[in-house]
């Protein structure tokens, strides 16, 4: 770790699309043939999504355990969302901690809740509007806890690679052809617009619209719940989310599935099935 990044070849720009710190995820695979190494990891991914159906299918509420695999393989066995796996893609890993996090604030475990929510910020587009809704619902130890656990994580990003590329992948992450990649609102109108600054005034405005509507609902749900829409409102209007982030939906698909499961499970494979058919679309 150093004041600057460290040199490279002319013209080569440091970029990361993920915070530095994830890279010690790949330590363990590092000194092991490439092949190997992926088949591993997808090993670890698969894994981690059969943890995730595990603990959504316990919130059945009520439903017919067959009922609720259909509703959690209509969520999970996404075909967007499931791919890149050999490409280091991590978010079976972050859903599975999110979980955890909602599993938490249903025991009142505010700390522990906060903690794993604060680890699931390695994609900060993934949880800025969780912090929002907690300040909304004034969870305060949870978002204390949140916020130490971001704090702790920047601070072993910037000892890890210095601030100067740590300031590098925040620049990284604001480039068009990042935005045009996300599968959220603004990206859609970055590929539209070519425009850095309308997708940018387009997520101001959404993130508005999303922060106005979890007020307006403040009380008719609770903590658990507020999380689970907030995490759902954050992969429609995001700015980076990209097509496996759609698993993000899924604690929220679980809080529907309780009123109207065969809706849920028709949009799901409907969803998938519209990616099969139009791969690029």
């Amino acid at each position: 770790p150093g004041a600057v990044a460290p040199p490279v070849a002319a013209g080569i720009v440091w970029h990361f699309n993920e915070p530095p710190v994830l890279t010690v995820l790949a330590a363990p695979f590092s000194r092991l043939q490439l092949p190997v190494a992926v088949d591993l990891w997808e090993v670890v991914l698969f894994a981690a999504l059969a943890a995730c159906a595990f603990l959504l299918w316990r919130g059945r509420a009520g439903l017919p355990a067959w009922l609720m695999v259909a509703v959690v393989a209509a969520l999970l066995l996404n075909e967007i969302a499931n791919t890149d796996f050999s490409l280091a893609q991590n978010d079976p890993l972050l859903l599975l901690i999110a979980l955890l996090g909602i599993e938490m604030l249903r025991r009142h475990l505010d700390v522990a809740a906060g903690i794993l929510i604060g680890v699931v910020a390695l994609k900060p587009q993934l949880v800025f509007l969780v912090v929002i809704a907690l300040i909304i619902h004034q969870r305060w130890r949870i978002v204390a806890a949140c916020a130490a656990t971001i704090a702790a994580i920047g601070t072993v990003c910037v000892l890890m690679v210095g601030p100067s590329c740590g300031l590098q992948w925040f620049g990284s992450a604001t480039q068009l052809g990042e935005f045009q990649i996300g599968i959220g609102l603004p990206g859609t109108i970055a590929r539209w617009t070519m425009s850095t600054t309308a997708a940018e005034l387009a997520f101001v405005a959404l993130a508005l619209a999303a922060v106005v509507l979890l007020v307006r609902i403040r009380t008719r749900v609770d903590t658990p719940v507020f999380v689970a829409i907030a995490h759902a409102l954050a992969v429609v209007i995001g700015l980076h989310t990209l097509a496996y982030e759609v698993l993000f939906l899924a604690p929220l698909g679980v809080v529907v599935a309780a009123s109207k499961p065969w809706i849920v499970i028709a949009t799901g494979w409907v969803f998938t099935l519209a990616q099969v058919i139009y791969p690029r679309g």
